[in-house]
């Protein structure tokens, strides 16, 4: 959701005629990017499949672990966007905090699983 949301943010200046083109940009992606684009696109994939498969109390502490790791990555990138004024992507990263709020929520309450007296 993040790459989406970042893809659309960047490329939405072209509907208006304003030119995207870093200067100085050597036209090639780092190594550092393409590790983020790893950690943050191909191991949440790996995550939400086993969310569909598995249902193991090591896997629901791992999903709930990760799960506040996304929302503390959240919270860090739109306090740096309100430091550097980003206006509406800092406006999407709020939703996207509240998102992942309910994700964490989601995510304890499925590790927790249900309680005693549901079963009563």
């Amino acid at each position: 959701m993040g790459l989406i949301i970042h893809a659309f943010i960047d490329m939405l200046p072209l509907f208006y005629g304003v030119d995207i083109a870093v200067p100085g940009a050597p036209g090639v992606l780092s190594a550092s990017s393409q590790w983020m684009f790893f950690v943050f696109y191909f191991i949440p994939m790996l995550l939400m499949l086993g969310g569909i498969y598995l249902s193991s109390r090591w896997y629901k502490i791992i999903n709930l672990v990760f799960a506040c790791l996304a929302a503390i990555v959240n919270i860090v990138h739109l306090c740096t966007d309100f430091a550097h004024d980003a206006g509406i992507q800092a406006l999407l990263l709020t939703f996207v905090l509240f998102v992942s709020g309910l994700l964490v929520f989601a995510s304890y309450r499925w590790y927790k699983g249900p309680s005693a007296k549901q079963h009563q």
